[in-house]
């Protein structure tokens, strides 16, 4: 994996969601980030496993900000993501956030 991020080349998505997964469990959030922003193409585990990196760190703005750039590129959010936004805003105490998402997850689910 060292390569791979030293290399600069654009990631295919199975190998960087697992990269992803790998930083943010080690809790190198940075890193995992990295990984995300060099994928040549992000599919929807792509968002969600940085979602749920920011929200088990307690990095819920982060975890918020990435929801809408999610949506904002047309990748329509599934149960795992509005989970991981759910848990970000419950563990960085963003209750009025929680509650908005929440909303949208009945409207849009």
């Amino acid at each position: 994996h060292a390569y791979m991020i030293k290399s600069g080349e654009k990631l295919v998505a199975f190998a960087g969601n697992t990269l992803i997964d790998m930083y943010a469990k080690s809790g190198s959030i940075h890193d995992a980030r990295k990984i995300f922003d060099r994928l040549a193409k992000r599919d929807v585990v792509s968002w969600n496993s940085l979602l749920t990196a920011y929200a088990q760190h307690g990095l819920g703005k982060e975890a918020l900000c990435l929801f809408e750039e999610m949506r904002r590129a047309e990748i329509a959010p599934n149960e795992i993501s509005f989970l991981s936004v759910l848990t970000a805003c419950s563990h960085s105490g963003l209750l009025d956030e929680g509650w908005h998402y929440f909303d949208l997850m009945k409207k849009d689910g």
